[in-house]
């Protein structure tokens, strides 16, 4: 991955981002979002540290290839 950019102004709201991988192509980033609504969110079920724990592998990947 070159660079994260911020989305577009209008884009659909679940892109959080854009990803310009290494080759040029382009990615969106989509959000991760949960209705505080939803049922899983009422009773207290949500967990998202896997896809946190995997965001933050990947983050610090790119900046170990950056040094």
């Amino acid at each position: 991955m070159q660079r994260i950019l911020p989305a577009p102004a209008g884009s659909d709201s679940r892109i959080a981002a854009i990803a310009v991988l290494a080759d040029g192509s382009v990615r969106e980033v989509r959000a991760l979002w949960e209705s505080p609504t939803s049922v899983s969110a009422v009773l207290g079920m949500s967990d998202h540290s896997r896809a946190y724990a995997t965001l933050v592998q990947a983050h610090q990947q790119v900046l170990g290839q950056r040094a």
